[in-house]
C-alpha cells in the first residue's frame, strides 16, 4: 500500500476482501489507508463503503479487471 500510495497508483490491496462476506476488506486495510493520508473516515463505515468502491474502481481501471 505504501509504494502505490507513494507511486500515485490506486491501491491493488483494494482487490483483496475478507472472508465475512461483506464484500470488503478487513478494517486493516482502512486503518493502513488512513495512516497513509488516503482515506478519513471509520473502518466499516459508510465513508468505507465508498472509498473501498471508488479505490476498487481505480484499481480495475488501472491494472484491468480479472479474467476468470
Amino acid at each position: 500500500m505504501e509504494e502505490d500510495v507513494a507511486a500515485g497508483r490506486p491501491m491493488l490491496t483494494a482487490l483483496c476482501v475478507s472472508k465475512t462476506g461483506a464484500n470488503m476488506p478487513a478494517p486493516g486495510f482502512f486503518l493502513k489507508a488512513r495512516l497513509l493520508g488516503v482515506f478519513s473516515g471509520v473502518p466499516g463505515g459508510a465513508d468505507a463503503e465508498i472509498f473501498h468502491r471508488q479505490e476498487l474502481g481505480r484499481a480495475l481501471s488501472f491494472y484491468g479487471a480479472p479474467t476468470h
